[in-house]
């Protein structure tokens, strides 16, 4: 579905929580997949550019002094073949990117040769974790990888896809954003993997492969057919503001920003359409990561 696209999002907060310095905004990054144009909010907003530390993922700090939190804020992003960022798959994250134990003993037990390729370290990657996770609609665990089976949505099984990654010491991106299932007006906030081997990018999306039963996980932007926008690259984002220092997991959607150093996540409505065209593709957003 290459296109120009609008993505309108509209805050579900009548106001802004009490003591809130601004709201975050991402600022979608251009990928291989597309190309960011611009973020525009409505006259009353003011606004401010920022970037994460590292320098790869881009907000906009904004403030309305008119209270005018209902207007929409627009995305307009262009989803095409574009240039590989190589930037997106060398780790920047806030905390330590060590692997947990539990990680380098499945590794272990994967009985690699020593002289196996990226590849074919990546291969058994992802079958591993393919084979190890039960797909489950918005569930969460804290049960280790060496667990024989294990349950979860597209942030658990992302979250232990990295984790091996990492052991493997193989390049990788994270992204987040939101999926919209054709034929279905309800999207939700979704997350994937990207591997770059030998110059060569391949993107991961076990938890819809999952969703569908496959006997195997290919490599495939859209396993399930429908449309995403990515809207934040990299874990643990961490902004440098002059009223202090904030760390989110991801930008995936709006964030106000609290005057005690917290971010809180801001309920949204999510609809786009093709750029051109008054048609609205989606006008709901769940709340579930799928």
């Amino acid at each position: 579905m290459h296109g120009e696209y609008l993505l309108s999002v509209s805050l579900a907060d009548e106001r802004p929580p009490e003591k809130c310095w601004g709201l975050l905004l991402p600022a979608p990054p251009s990928t291989g997949d597309q190309r960011h144009r611009s973020v525009k909010v409505s006259e009353g907003w003011q606004t401010q550019q920022l970037v994460a530390r590292g320098g790869i993922q881009g907000a906009v700090l904004a403030s309305s002094p008119s209270g005018n939190y209902s207007a929409p804020i627009e995305f307009e992003i262009e989803l095409r073949q574009a240039s590989l960022i190589k930037e997106h798959f060398f780790e920047r994250r806030g905390r330590s990117t060590d692997p947990q134990a539990d990680a380098r003993q499945v590794f272990a037990d994967l009985d690699l040769p020593n002289n196996a390729t990226d590849a074919e370290k990546l291969r058994k990657i992802v079958d591993c974790i393919s084979q190890k996770y039960d797909y489950g609609h918005d569930f969460r665990t804290d049960l280790p990888l060496t667990c024989d089976r294990l349950r979860g949505n597209c942030l658990d099984i992302n979250a232990a896809l990295i984790r091996l990654l990492r052991v493997a010491g193989i390049p990788h991106a994270y992204y987040i954003g939101f999926f919209f299932e054709k034929n279905k007006s309800i999207g939700g906030r979704h997350c994937w993997v990207s591997t770059l081997i030998d110059g060569r990018q391949e993107d991961w999306d076990i938890a819809h492969h999952l969703r569908q039963d496959a006997i195997q996980v290919s490599s495939s932007l859209n396993p399930l057919p429908g449309i995403r926008f990515a809207m934040s690259t990299g874990w643990d984002l961490i902004f440098d503001l002059p009223f202090g220092t904030f760390e989110v997991p991801h930008l995936a959607t709006p964030r106000w920003l609290l005057s005690d150093g917290t971010a809180m996540d801001c309920p949204v409505k999510v609809s786009y359409k093709r750029r051109g065209s008054t048609e609205l593709l989606s006008s709901e957003l769940s709340e579930v990561s799928n």
